[in-house]
């Protein structure tokens, strides 16, 4: 072969490397949630907190592990895209706290939970049957869905989630913070395409900042919280039942409870949070 034909099978072999390259690139999916009536899905998953506190100089470790199965059945499919869900949510907790003889564990089993979730994952609105256990128990926070932009993003794209969360604990909770609100800004990228248990799943990293407050009473001194962090994890998503199948990520918080009335104090804090959670059908 002379140079003239090596120079040319090398152009068109630049050309077609960088139409693939191109092709590659504007591969998009669409990450919204098509809500079927009659789909089911079980999803399994473990929260593992560590926090430590200083207090009067003297520093405690407390641990905490959550162990949750969620059934999800769609109900019902809005004009709108979004969809009504009945969830059954089972599980349990484990808190190894100083000074206790024995861990502390409790179990939990709601049945019954109507949820209505937007396209993009969003929670609209959730009646569980005892809403008091619900929320002192934080099973809501075990029951939300990742939320996606809802529309067709190309790999390598990126788009931003602002939430805010507010949750209220019941009179005569253990929970001495009646009211915690917590703030998210969140980046989240499209990465690519992988396997997972032999189906072809997309990758979506991300990454932000968490802010937390909080406020309450306990034996007649009044408690304010105030803290920061940050969260990083990555989610899959299926393309094939439109579905995130598994989730992992960690929060790291570090927190000052202020507290008032007949003793003056601050404490810090610090927490570490870790999740898993893998979705099949059922």
């Amino acid at each position: 072969m002379n140079m003239k034909k090596i120079i040319s099978s090398l152009a068109a072999l630049f050309v077609l490397s960088i139409f693939c390259m191109n092709v590659f690139a504007q591969e998009s999916v669409n990450l919204k949630y098509n809500y079927k009536v009659g789909k089911a899905y079980l999803t399994n998953s473990t929260v593992n907190t560590i926090t430590k506190q200083t207090v009067m100089g003297q520093e405690m470790t407390v641990t905490a592990d959550v162990k949750m199965e969620n059934t999800m059945r769609v109900t019902k499919s809005n004009p709108d895209g979004s969809g009504s869900m009945l969830l059954s949510i089972k599980g349990n907790t484990t808190m190894n706290v100083p000074g206790m003889p024995a861990p502390q564990s409790q179990e939990i089993k709601i049945d019954s939970v109507q949820s209505v979730f937007a396209a993009n994952g969003k929670t609209i609105s959730t009646e569980a049957p005892d809403k008091n256990r619900a929320v002192t128990n934080g099973v809501t926070e075990y029951i939300k869905l990742a939320v996606l932009p809802g529309k067709d993003v190309k790999i390598g794209e990126s788009w931003q989630d602002k939430t805010v969360d507010s949750v209220k604990t019941p009179e005569g909770g253990s929970n001495p913070m009646k009211e915690i609100v917590t703030s998210s800004n969140i980046t989240s990228t499209l990465v690519g395409k992988e396997v997972k248990d032999g189906k072809n799943v997309y990758r979506i990293s991300f990454q932000g900042s968490v802010e937390i407050s909080g406020k309450g009473n306990q034996m007649g001194m009044d408690m304010t919280m105030e803290g920061a962090g940050e969260t990083k994890g990555y989610y899959l998503f299926d393309p094939s039942i439109s579905m995130i199948i598994y989730v992992e990520n960690v929060v790291e918080l570090n927190s000052n409870i202020n507290v008032s009335g007949q003793q003056n104090m601050t404490i810090p804090m610090t927490q570490t949070v870790k999740n898993v959670s893998s979705t099949v059908t059922l």
